[in-house]
């Protein structure tokens, strides 16, 4: 860590599965000023001074021996050892404490958020008007800006668009094992975002190709609490 100057105040080495080897720390801002401090960890770990674990959000983990302290809180989800950290320090991270994974497949997942494009899909933006709507999800769910009556497929599509883009950023990503190269993604947007079986809903599906375009479509409460039981964790 340095300065506003570049001249360094803290410094550390670890140890493979993360505990602090060597620390050295010191203050150039002014005379009487208290010692520079960093308990950042591991991805997601703060370290506890009275402990000397690192809190890692639902559980506690001990860099001496490299596992946690206590049984993984969701049992069997978060893979068969309730108290291994990951496979590999370097290459594998658990910032929540819940289950471990890849540092590349992260990596592959950020990329995908930020990078797809959207593809030309027009099943789920036909509705010119918020009836139409409405009755067209009875068969295919339909996205309707609601603070609209009317709307051309050009507007429907943007708000299609902004959507998707808003989900990929903030949603979850569903593990569907062996899926030919796409991703699903679902999001709660909090509002209503247009009809899906006749019904208004809040929710939405976003599959990423492997093509990496994406389009999705609304989905309901309950296809939604489905999905959630797969989240990537």
């Amino acid at each position: 860590m340095s300065d506003q100057s570049g001249t360094i105040i803290w410094k550390a080495e670890y140890k493979a599965w993360g505990e602090c080897k060597t620390e050295k720390a010191k203050s150039n801002f002014f005379e009487n000023s208290e010692i520079i401090s960093n308990n950042i960890r591991f991805q997601g770990q703060y370290f506890d001074e009275e402990t000397g674990l690192h809190y890692n959000r639902y559980r506690y983990y001990s860099p001496y021996v490299g596992r946690f302290v206590s049984k993984d809180p969701i049992g069997l989800l978060g893979g068969s050892n309730y108290y291994q950290y990951g496979l590999s320090p370097i290459t594998w991270i658990d910032p929540t404490g819940l289950s471990f994974k890849s540092v590349q497949e992260t990596k592959e997942d950020r990329a995908r958020r930020q990078t797809s494009r959207s593809a030309p899909y027009i099943k789920h933006t036909m509705a010119k008007c918020k009836t139409q709507a409405q009755d067209i999800s009875k068969k295919e769910a339909q996205y309707w800006d609601m603070s609209k009556c009317q709307a051309n497929i050009a507007q429907v599509t943007a708000y299609r668009n902004r959507l998707e883009k808003e989900g990929l950023n903030k949603g979850y990503r569903v593990d569907l094992g062996d899926n030919k190269g796409s991703h699903y993604y679902i999001y709660d947007a909090g509002r209503n975002i247009g009809f899906n079986e006749g019904k208004t809903t809040q929710y939405m599906r976003i599959e990423v190709s492997s093509t990496n375009e994406f389009h999705g479509h609304p989905i309901s409460k309950q296809r939604y609490d489905s999905y959630m039981k797969k989240v990537v964790k």
